[in-house]
């Protein structure tokens, strides 16, 4: 068990060792869709409000990995019926003030996307002139050139990285969950109201586009949809005139929403460092031959 935990522990703290954290503060609006049908009635209420909340995402080093979000979400809807099962009220009413969402999902960033041309910064070539020495070899009175010692090898910087302005994608889907026990159905003394959106769990895809400028990332644009899973139809029963009511409700609720972030980076930064190239300078070497004259 221990050499299993042990490496376990291991191959984490490897991941994490090449992870990225971030934050990203949100804002935009939700749009949510309630539909309503019971015995003699069938109504929708549509309604926008504001969306806020802050992301917490750890990137591996092939741009996936979980993240966590935590935001607002509106308080459920409720229609009021009076005990016969009719509509007391035409218009829904919500149950109290904004609630807590919370969600936890994966998500995959893509590479870069470059959108245009970039600026780049001009980098000197390196001189062609080179400087030569003259020198004396011993014995047979030749001489030769060669060039100096700091020609041998010629540094030269590479320009540094278009900053031009790029997107990444970013799809993920998650699991949502309200922080409060919302009720399905609350009586009254000549009635009751339905909540048809008193949802607990919902499933939430997204697709978010982060749009940056070289190596920097400036601003997050998510669109999401919200699925919530414990909507089923169920009877109301109620009694009205000394007989009981049996009322079929069919809810349905659904959401969509854009939010618009400033991602807040937590780990290490990429930096542009300039590679250095050695690139040697030609070599060459002039010698003058021996000449002698021979007298017979």
């Amino acid at each position: 068990m221990k050499p299993t935990l042990l490496c376990c522990m291991a191959l984490l703290a490897s991941a994490c060792g090449w992870a990225q954290f971030s934050l990203l503060p949100q804002i935009g609006f939700e749009r949510s869709n309630i539909s309503l049908a019971a015995n003699s009635f069938s109504g929708a209420h549509v309604a926008a409000h504001l969306r806020t909340g802050l992301k917490a995402d750890i990137r591996f080093k092939g741009g996936h990995g979980p993240f966590i979000n935590v935001g607002t979400a509106p308080a459920p809807v409720g229609f009021l019926f009076h005990n016969d099962g009719t509509l007391a009220a035409a218009k829904p009413k919500r149950a109290g003030d904004l609630q807590l969402r919370m969600e936890a999902g994966y998500q995959y960033t893509s590479k870069p996307i470059r959108l245009g041309k970039g600026s780049t910064i001009a980098v000197a070539k390196p001189s062609a002139n080179k400087t030569y020495t003259y020198g004396q070899r011993k014995g047979c009175g030749s001489g030769y050139y060669r060039p100096s010692c700091g020609d041998k090898k010629v540094l030269a910087k590479q320009a540094p990285a278009k900053k031009a302005w790029n997107v990444q994608l970013q799809p993920s889907l998650a699991l949502a969950y309200l922080s409060a026990n919302n009720p399905t159905l609350v009586r009254h003394a000549d009635g009751y109201r339905y909540f048809a959106d008193a949802w607990n769990t919902a499933l939430v895809p997204a697709m978010g586009v982060s749009f940056g400028k070289g190596l920097q990332q400036l601003f997050t644009l998510t669109v999401f949809y919200t699925r919530p899973f414990d909507m089923a139809s169920e009877e109301v029963t109620s009694v009205s005139g000394g007989k009981p009511v049996v009322t079929a409700m069919n809810p349905k609720a659904s959401a969509w929403g854009m939010t618009l972030g400033v991602p807040i980076s937590l780990g290490k930064k990429p930096v542009a460092q300039a590679k250095m190239q050695q690139q040697p300078a030609p070599r060459q070497d002039y010698y003058k031959r021996c000449t002698r004259t021979v007298r017979l």
